[in-house]
């Protein structure tokens, strides 16, 4: 597979340059939910909200290098970069599988090289301003999904490079398949990276993103480790680590 050319700056930076850079990503409701049981006395009533995701959430400690937890109203920015951008994507097809931002929880800390915990975004699938260039960030997101895995099959199989669009902002992606990650029991897991560059002529930046996926009974979990660069080929024994880790806080149970 190649690389895809999904988006953005990116994440990771500090936790304020993160939020306010992040497009939000908006999944429309279906009406039919939002009629869903009576009152007594006949009056609608509004489907209940799914409960929240942050019990099994992989904490802080489960980072080998700490991390912050994002706080709720930010989360959806975290969902844009980790989960797919919010803009427009060339071709169409190439948007990757959406999920939820109800219920959904994530905390960032810093990569191998160093920089503080924190998340900085602008946009795109893959684009956030980490919490130093240099360091990189570790993202944990888990959330409600309504599709199952093999949504990313097609989207890895036929998207090995596309462009996106956010804010202003116009990113290529380059996209390739890494081999999948056992978790245990009946948990399924995709892995992929992918090289996301910025910028035009008068100036350009490369990310360098690697997602572990894993999914079981509706709820979807990510791993993220982004840096700065162009070589999104490998996964790093911390990521796999936390991968493990995230997977087992989420299904204790089954991992």
């Amino acid at each position: 597979m190649g690389s895809l050319l999904a988006s953005t700056s990116h994440r990771r930076s500090v936790p304020r340059t993160v939020w306010h850079r992040r497009a939000p990503i908006v999944i429309g409701a279906l009406c039919a939910l939002l009629l869903l049981g009576c009152s007594i006395d006949g009056e609608a009533q509004s489907a209940p909200s799914r409960q929240s995701l942050t019990p099994r959430l992989v904490g802080p400690d489960g980072f080998p290098r700490g991390a912050s937890p994002v706080p709720a109203p930010a989360v959806t920015s975290v969902i844009v970069d980790v989960a797919g951008p919010a803009g427009t994507v060339e071709p169409p097809r190439c948007r990757a599988p959406r999920v939820s931002a109800e219920g959904a929880a994530a905390n960032v800390g810093p990569g191998s090289a160093g920089g503080s915990p924190g998340t900085g975004s602008s946009g795109d699938m893959g684009s956030s301003s980490g919490p130093t260039a240099a360091g990189g960030t570790l993202t944990v997101l888990i959330a409600y999904a309504p599709t199952g895995l093999d949504s990313f099959d097609s989207f890895l199989a036929k998207c090995s490079r596309f462009k996106t669009q956010t804010a202003g902002a116009s990113s290529q992606v380059l996209l390739r398949k890494l081999p999948a990650r056992a978790a245990g029991g009946k948990i399924g897991t995709r892995s992929y990276a992918r090289t996301v560059t910025t910028g035009g002529q008068s100036g350009s930046l490369s990310y360098a993103i690697t997602t572990l996926v894993a999914q079981y009974d509706g709820v979807r979990v990510y791993a993220e480790d982004r840096r700065q660069g162009a070589n999104a080929q490998r996964i790093s024994a911390d990521l796999d680590t936390l991968f493990r880790r995230a997977v087992a806080k989420a299904w204790p149970n089954r991992a």
